[in-house]
């Protein structure tokens, strides 16, 4: 079973950080989806991918999934820092550009608001 290990801390008030590192598939997507279940009444998300190792379909349906149920919430999620790996599959799916991956942080903190 693929490694996942998530933490969690608090950018600022009503913006909670998601760290990911190691691989984010199908086998323990699971453990982010119950980690974003968690941040009910937050108002922004910021989800670090810089050690990420790897992201399936699954893992990125998640990403968008959850995004898409937030903005529908008021709330806002962005990703920021993808490994190689990570922004190469944004590259290939069309993801890029559509405002849930940026480069860095504060490109991410300023998109969320």
């Amino acid at each position: 079973m693929p490694a996942l290990y998530l933490s969690e801390s608090e950018a600022r008030p009503g913006c909670r950080v998601i760290a990911i590192a190691g691989e984010l598939d199908l086998a323990v997507a699971g453990q982010l989806e119950d980690a974003l279940s968690r941040t009910a009444g937050i108002a922004e998300v910021l989800i670090d991918l810089s050690d990420c190792e790897f992201l399936d379909s699954t893992g990125l349906a998640l990403l968008v999934n959850t995004r898409n149920a937030m903005l529908d919430e008021g709330r806002r999620l962005a990703a920021f820092a993808p490994s190689a790996q990570v922004a190469r599959l944004i590259e290939v799916t069309g993801l890029a550009g559509t405002g849930l991956i940026f480069a860095t942080i504060e490109e991410a903190r300023l998109a969320t608001g």
